[in-house]
């Protein structure tokens, strides 16, 4: 986190904070990795935008795999 040097009060860092809401954003597609550590902020932020905000939402989510796991692991068929 020193390399980031996050403002936690931003909503830069954090999507949630933004002060204009998030109501009319354009249709968005969420890919999410099981062993992603943001994971659960992930999954949270594409319910929102779909059940509180009316924002079409497409989710994608690889059980068991880390960040970025399409880089790491490129010959795996879930990768393609």
């Amino acid at each position: 986190m020193s390399n980031y040097k996050p403002d936690p009060a931003s909503p830069l860092w954090v999507p949630f904070l933004w002060p204009t809401g998030h109501a009319h954003l354009p249709p968005t597609f969420f890919q999410i990795c099981g062993q992603d550590p943001l994971r659960d902020e992930g999954l949270l932020f594409e319910e929102v935008l779909r059940e509180e905000c009316g924002v079409k939402t497409k989710l994608d989510v690889y059980p068991g795999l880390p960040h970025s796991f399409w880089s790491l692991f490129p010959s795996m068929e879930v990768s393609r």
